[in-house]
């Protein structure tokens, strides 16, 4: 698990964090298999791009108030 303060919800103020934390996750040996998150689809892509084999999944939060 990682974190980081941000300014904003953009996508680009957290990907260093998300960076680091793969590489923690290669030290490691293991890898990241889901990942939730609260803003819809909107950067799905470029979560994929960093870990490529985690399903992208919209939290239970927002996935509930959608209906």
């Amino acid at each position: 698990m990682d974190w980081g303060l941000t300014k904003s919800t953009e996508f680009n103020e957290i990907s260093d964090v998300l960076i680091s934390l793969k590489e923690q996750l290669l030290r490691e040996k293991t890898s990241l298999t889901m990942i939730c998150i609260n803003d819809g689809w909107k950067n799905r892509n470029q979560y994929n791009k960093i870990f490529p084999d985690a399903e992208i999944k919209l939290d239970l939060f927002h996935a509930c108030s959608v209906f």
